[in-house]
């Protein structure tokens, strides 16, 4: 009777753990009208507060403006609109304090991070202007218009860094990994990036990644795999780095083949770059697919590498030959997760199973997070899916809702949430308090657990805290 009582306690815990998996304690958002506003980055502060970079762009075709705690930012139209402001929130989403630091133009993921000096460091470009004004220093565009720059602790400049050349670029992926300050732009046509000078196809963006001294903004060294022209489009999209190497997931978005040192590239597939701790590359995983594929995200944790992405052809991973939802061939993109050893062998591949393929697409991930020995997934779903933990059936099948899901390291999921948005997570970060900060935009309505918000303008930024103390598999969730 004991044992059997024993066994009803355990039971009775599991089924609270599995209720309690998905809990939301707030949710801020961010919105005006006519605006798109979109969170860019996070990083914890402490007592669990944060703070964010919010980019704004008004395309009214009039002055508009935004309201940000007590403080009311002007938005001219045009290119000024594009502004890029620090917000402090505290641990229950308060605004604290904010401050516009100018018009420079954002991407839309991972344009900042923090030392463990508490300062903080932003990446950006000057876009269609002269200049930009920081803490009334002039930066201009003719001495490059990628800008690195430097706040300490009360968001006031440090220093700024003019890399590339004055033609248009991206600002892709911005990062503090270890001690070291890492990116990724785009450029064209000649250009420098510290020692380097580069003179790539005027035409077309061509991939450049480095890391920058922490003291000064220097460009400490810089590298490219490869100079894209008319004919190709190879995309470096995200860094990690961990055992003095450099790893990230790169995509060959052409519609022609090409060739990395001995490895060629299939069109329109996808590959894991693995280099020195200058960039130097030393080996290369390709996603073996008959095309259709792409990685967007990586993560590391215990020595093992996590990407997602999407795929829409039969995949070979390691020894298992990975057959898509849909007919092979149709075009039609599926989300995937997978894990890959630090020596990039081939572990597990994970992809759900899709239950209406009426649909033109499946899904895609789009960004990945570490919490607690856990893996954070977000990326976007078009069709009715199964996750193993229940299905997720999407509002917005054309542009896809935007889904939330959770994994351990053995390519099991725990619990998946549909958020019932287009949009997507941009950033995360751990508070100091154990739970998950997560930021965005979204563009119609936002449901995460009990709370629902419209958007305001033509994207609204958010960010929320999740408590997660789901260890068992739960199931799938409206918000």
């Amino acid at each position: 009777m004991k044992k059997k009582c024993s066994l009803l306690v355990l039971f009775l815990v599991s089924i609270c753990i599995i209720c309690d998996a998905q809990n939301f304690e707030w949710l801020k958002t961010i919105g005006t009208i006519n605006t798109s506003l979109v969170i860019t980055g996070i990083v914890p502060e402490k007592g669990g507060g944060s703070t964010v970079l919010l980019r704004t762009a008004n395309s009214s075709g009039s002055n508009s403006s935004v309201k940000i705690g007590n403080i009311t930012y002007s938005l001219p139209n045009g290119n000024d609109s594009r502004q890029s402001i620090l917000v402090k929130l505290d641990s229950a989403g308060k605004i604290l304090k904010s401050k516009k630091i100018g018009a420079l133009y954002l991407g839309v993921r991972r344009n900042l991070c923090k030392d463990e000096f508490g300062n903080y460091y932003i990446s950006g470009t000057i876009y269609n202007n002269d200049s930009v004004i920081i803490d009334n220093q002039f930066i201009y565009r003719k001495n490059g218009s990628h800008v690195f720059a430097k706040f300490d602790s009360t968001y006031t400049l440090i220093w700024y860094k003019n890399v590339g050349n004055d033609l248009s670029g991206n600002a892709w992926d911005f990062s503090f990994q270890n001690g070291h300050l890492l990116f990724i732009n785009s450029s064209r046509g000649k250009c420098n990036y510290g020692s380097n000078n580069y003179n790539f196809d005027v035409n077309y963006e061509t991939y450049v990644y480095g890391e920058l001294d922490l003291n000064n903004g220097s460009v400490l060294w810089s590298n490219f795999l490869l100079s894209n022209n008319s004919s190709t489009t190879l995309q470096i999209y995200r860094l990690t780095y961990f055992q003095n190497k450099l790893f990230a997931v790169c995509n060959n978005r052409g519609s022609n083949g090409l060739r990395i040192g001995t490895d060629s590239i299939l069109a329109h597939s996808s590959f894991i770059l693995k280099a020195d701790s200058v960039g130097i590359r030393q080996n290369l995983l390709l996603l073996k697919a008959n095309g259709g594929s792409e990685m967007l995200a990586i993560v590391e944790e215990g020595g093992n590498l996590y990407v997602g992405g999407q795929f829409s052809d039969s995949v070979f991973w390691g020894k298992q030959k990975i057959s898509p939802e849909f007919a092979s061939g149709s075009g039609k993109k599926e989300l995937f997760v997978a894990s890959i050893s630090s020596n990039l062998n081939e572990l597990w591949f994970f992809h759900p199973k899709i239950l209406d393929k009426t649909n033109s697409n499946g899904g895609s991930i789009q960004s990945a997070y570490i919490h607690s020995s856990f893996l954070y997934l977000n990326g976007s779903l078009n069709a009715n899916t199964d996750f193993n933990v229940g299905s997720i059936n999407p509002k917005n099948k054309i542009t896809g809702d935007n889904v939330f899901f959770k994994m351990d390291f053995k390519g099991n999921c725990l619990w998946a949430i549909n958020t019932e948005s287009t949009g997507f997570f941009s950033d995360y970060c751990s508070d100091n308090l154990g739970s998950i900060l997560v930021v965005g935009l979204f563009n119609n309505v936002m449901h995460l657990g009990p709370f629902i918000d419209t958007a305001k303008g033509l994207s609204d930024a958010f960010i929320t805290k999740l408590s997660d103390n789901a260890i068992i598999r739960g199931q799938v969730s409206k918000g």
